[in-house]
């Protein structure tokens, strides 16, 4: 079987594909074709409904991560085509990516990083001194594996408060969790310190964080997205 990976892998799957199927990598000038293709590996690439139309031996897309909205899900239903991804996979990655992104928005590292550089004598002026977490109330947009495993980080590593919002998650499930739930997105936004959005991108997603969920934000609240760029409007972030 012929099996096109259209970006980089890591080099043991890679190795392991190798001895079971004809692979075809991203560097390979046949990428581009999949007229002759069983699978397709693909992490962040579009998979339109012209490109599963143009795979006539096409069985099966696996997605290398979490969300399918790239892939047009529909069109590989019709033509019999499975589609499979790995729901945990990134968790740990994309959790701990968006701790990161929280200290770094709390002690802003960047600013400071640019001052330094520039040559000054002085780090953390007012303007550029940073605060804690610890204390602080982290409310998690999305109540999935990433959320919780950021929850677990957020409590366990810092003593922050846990709150979320969530409409396919139960007040109840959520207290199991050590979290306190929201049954609005506006009164969670409203009580959280710093929000971390972890939700799946699709049309009721699509500008979930909107002018009016961001007027509801408290004043100095830390945004930390590492959902698709789409769930929030970026023009009135600006």
């Amino acid at each position: 079987m012929q099996v096109i990976v259209t970006e980089p892998i890591h080099a043991t799957p890679l190795a392991r594909l190798r001895r079971e199927a004809d692979v075809v990598t991203w560097d390979d000038p046949r990428a581009g074709d999949w007229s002759q293709a069983d699978a397709v590996i693909v992490r962040a690439a579009a998979v339109p409904r012209a490109r599963i139309a143009a795979a006539p031996k096409l069985k099966v897309i696996g997605k290398h991560g979490i969300g399918v909205d790239a892939i047009d899900v529909g069109a590989a239903r019709e033509r019999g085509v499975t589609v499979v991804y790995t729901p945990t996979a990134n968790v740990d990655s994309v959790a701990e990516l968006a701790v990161g992104l929280m200290l770094a928005l709390a002690r802003k590292l960047r600013g400071n990083d640019r001052l330094l550089r520039a040559g000054a004598s002085r780090l953390a002026p007012p303007e550029l001194t940073g605060t804690e977490l610890g204390g602080k109330t982290l409310g998690l947009v999305g109540l999935g594996r990433i959320s919780r495993r950021i929850a677990a980080i957020g409590r366990a590593g810092f003593g922050m408060r846990i709150a979320g919002y969530d409409p396919y998650v139960s007040a109840e499930s959520a207290a199991a969790l050590g979290i306190t739930h929201h049954a609005a997105l506006e009164t969670l936004l409203a009580e959280a310190d710093v929000i971390s959005i972890s939700v799946p991108y699709g049309p009721q997603t699509h500008h979930l964080i909107d002018a009016a969920a961001l007027a509801a934000c408290r004043p100095g609240s830390l945004l930390v997205n590492t959902a698709r760029g789409g769930v929030v409007d970026e023009r009135a972030l600006a």
